[in-house]
């Protein structure tokens, strides 16, 4: 509830708002689908999220997903003129 009062409360319009998560068990659909909602304006790109099973490979699927978002490493989307 502390991010979605967050994401409601400032305008993101330009922005991009990148959702992440681990957990031990359940799927984040609902949390990145609240995210996508309560951030107006911004463009909110498939979240990452993996479970404990999944962990021993973060190093290797955290750079993947982070390369699939089309960021440069100076914050400057190129999608998007800027974060």
């Amino acid at each position: 509830m502390a991010v979605r009062s967050f994401l409601e409360k400032y305008d993101f319009t330009g922005k991009m708002v990148i959702p992440f998560c681990t957990s031990g068990s359940s799927r984040p659909d609902t949390s990145f689908a609240h995210v996508k909602e309560s951030a107006k304006g911004a463009k909110v790109p498939d979240g990452f999220w993996t479970g404990s099973s999944g962990l021993g490979k973060i190093h290797e699927t955290v750079p993947q997903w982070l390369d699939g978002l089309e960021i440069s490493e100076s914050g400057s989307g190129k999608e998007t003129g800027g974060i």
